[in-house]
């Protein structure tokens, strides 16, 4: 009969070490990971709120760039403008809605993230 037993296994011991630190490292990535989630998410919801915020107060340009053609068109009719006036006006409440629509689609990008 015989009888052997290890005190000390050294290469069991060594994976068993690669092991725990294979697990600390895993769990590291995972932290750094949820940490990048986070992140990305605040900074999205940040932006989308300032989006909106800017497109509330775009919106509310737009009615005054209407007012202003419309009046611009009736000073022009009664003489009192140059017809360059309302191309001017024009142009003002185009580049307004260039806009709107440029952040109507920066919401919705945001909105789906």
């Amino acid at each position: 009969m015989n009888y052997n037993q290890a005190f000390f296994d050294p290469v069991l011991k060594a994976s068993s070490k690669v092991a725990e630190e294979h697990a600390k490292s895993m769990k590291l990535e995972i932290d750094r990971t949820r940490d990048d989630v986070i992140v990305r998410t605040a900074v999205a919801y940040l932006e989308l709120a300032e989006v909106r915020h800017s497109l509330e107060l775009l919106r509310k340009e737009q009615a005054s760039a209407e007012k202003i053609l419309g009046v611009t068109r009736e000073r022009v009719q009664a003489n009192q403008e140059l017809a360059i006036e309302v191309t001017r006006s024009e142009l003002t409440a185009a580049r307004v809605q260039e806009r709107i629509i440029k952040l109507d689609g920066r919401d919705e990008i945001l909105t789906q993230q």
